[in-house]
């Protein structure tokens, strides 16, 4: 008994797993290359999560803080 048939599938799906592999990499790397991405992703992670990856996360103004300010 030969096992061609078997060794071209496991071929076939082993070519399979690697393009999906590169593919997902690609992807995942475009998008967290992205600028806008950062700011994104930091919306939803931990502040010690942001800070351990040195992302600055923008601080919103407060009501406070607008009351605040001098004006002329």
């Amino acid at each position: 008994m030969q096992n061609r048939k078997f060794k071209r599938a496991a071929r076939i799906n082993r070519a399979k797993a690697f393009l999906f592999t590169v593919l997902f990499h690609v992807v995942a790397i475009g998008a967290f290359m992205n600028d806008d991405a950062y700011s994104k992703l930091a919306q939803w992670l931990p502040e010690p999560v942001t800070e351990w990856l040195g992302w600055e996360v923008e601080a919103e103004k407060s009501a406070e803080d607008e009351e605040n300010l001098l004006r002329p």
